[in-house]
């Protein structure tokens, strides 16, 4: 169920309106009748206090009276959101719906742009060495370039080869990234998500590197082709070579 409800905020007396996007739930009821107490079965009741509130929004006027060329405060609160990953907001609320979009600034751009180039990489491309090249560049290319401002075709045209480089705008595009302009480079916001690179080997075996000792050649992993093996196997597999001795084991 859709509640929209309005009135006036702060000490100045602003109007609001506000919306819900609430979860219908069932429940009883107890009431007396006839000096018997009934209890009732009922469908379709919302808010009540163990619902969780999903999706909400808060329009707020900038003026105390409203007009045609008023501007409004838009807060919108998704349970999906946290406050590295902002994208995970659903789109068709804060955009289908409510026709609003985050504001642009350089630590979500450049998250955004981060997430959104891995998640290309891994459901477009079908070559594995391709997808670690591109995955190592994208490290670098967020985190060690050091211009203040970057675009995606930069990387499209540094990294990706031709043929892959319209469908990265075109998939950039879809996701409501910009690509007609800079952004500004702010790694500020993304967290641990810089600080290792980790790879899965099958479903039981996962590894974790920082991006330097990937750099420096302090851990090389290489793809060993299939019959280059001592015991024969058919298979390929993955040397992985660490110069440095064990410290701890967890």
């Amino acid at each position: 169920m859709l509640l929209v409800f309005d009135g006036k905020v702060g000490a100045d007396g602003k109007p609001f309106v506000g919306v819900i996007k609430a979860e219908m739930q069932s429940g009883f009821q107890r009431r007396l009748a006839a000096a018997k107490i009934v209890t009732e079965f009922l469908e379709n009741i919302f808010l009540t206090p163990a619902t969780r509130l999903y999706k909400l929004a808060l329009f707020i006027s900038e003026d105390v009276a409203v007009t045609a060329n008023t501007s409004w405060r838009c807060f919108v609160f998704d349970s999906n959101i946290t406050a590295a990953r902002r994208e995970n907001a659903a789109v068709y609320f804060y955009d289908g719906f409510l026709g609003c979009a985050f504001p642009e600034n350089g630590k979500y751009e450049t998250a955004k742009f981060f997430d959104l180039t891995k998640e290309f990489v891994r459901t477009s491309i079908n070559d594995r060495d391709l997808r670690r090249d591109l995955g190592d560049a994208l490290f670098a290319f967020v985190k060690v370039d050091q211009a203040p401002t970057f675009t995606s075709q930069q990387f499209g045209e540094a990294y990706l080869p031709p043929e892959l480089r319209d469908p990265f705008n075109r998939f950039l595009e879809a996701k409501k990234f910009p690509t007609d302009r800079a952004v500004v480079r702010d790694i500020s916001e993304m967290g641990g998500r810089l600080r290792r690179r980790k790879y899965k080997f099958g479903p039981d075996i996962e590894f974790s590197a920082s991006p330097d000792a990937i750099r420096n050649g302090t851990v090389t992993i290489e793809d060993v082709p299939p019959g280059d093996v001592s015991d024969s196997e058919a298979a390929s597999w993955t040397r992985i070579t660490v110069r440095r001795p064990v410290t701890e084991q967890l």
